[in-house]
């Protein structure tokens, strides 16, 4: 899928552009901003420097994710079906307002609603934000957990696990419940995925 391979590309061009222990992404990163965070007295806040990324004292990782984000936004304008990249858009928009993150996660279900590995993804970034999701989205992120309980691994259990740990308990199984009077997931999953008393 493609954008495993571009999430693969860029995760690969990090990790070989460790040079003298400075992270240098050159493919996306303009030079100027591995430069000092402290801009020079002569250019500090020039609307031509700040449109170059000039004087952007913002930490290395918020540039690098402004930047994936347009790659990602990209991507999808060449290939809006793609539900990966869809998926990828909304969790880089998690800390987002609600709507943004939410129409990223509904175009995700829309465009791959059957396709395993991304349901289980879907349904771990969805429970993570279980209290912004609308009530389509929530019966969606219901539907994703029952079908991939049943065959998920032990480190994706623990990851949904953690991810719903947010939300309050009792709604939590009441989650359980609903997976299990509807999907007949049995109890012994449900644990697995924090969905029901230890």
């Amino acid at each position: 899928m493609r954008w495993l391979a571009v999430t693969g590309s860029l995760l690969i061009g990090v990790a070989l552009a460790v040079v003298g222990g400075q992270l240098f992404f050159s493919a996306v990163l303009p030079p100027s901003w591995l430069a000092s965070s402290e801009p020079a007295a002569s250019d500090a806040g020039t609307a031509q420097d700040a449109a170059a990324g000039e004087g952007d004292t913002r930490p290395f990782a918020a540039k690098l994710q402004d930047q994936i984000v347009l790659i990602v936004d990209q991507e999808l304008r060449q290939n809006p079906s793609s539900s990966g990249f869809w998926l990828w858009l909304a969790d880089l928009r998690k800390n987002r307002p609600p709507e943004e993150f939410n129409a990223a996660l509904l175009m995700s279900q829309l465009t791959a609603p059957n396709e395993a590995y991304i349901m289980q993804e879907r349904a771990i970034l969805g429970i993570s934000r279980w209290d912004i999701l609308t009530p389509e989205l929530r019966r969606s992120i219901i539907r994703d957990t029952a079908t991939v309980a049943p065959r998920i691994n032990a480190v994706s259990a623990e990851r949904y696990r953690r991810a719903s740990a947010g939300i309050p308990e009792t709604e939590r199984h009441e989650i359980g419940e609903t997976l299990a009077t509807y999907y007949d997931i049995k109890p012994y999953r449900l644990k697995r995925l924090g969905l029901a008393e230890q």
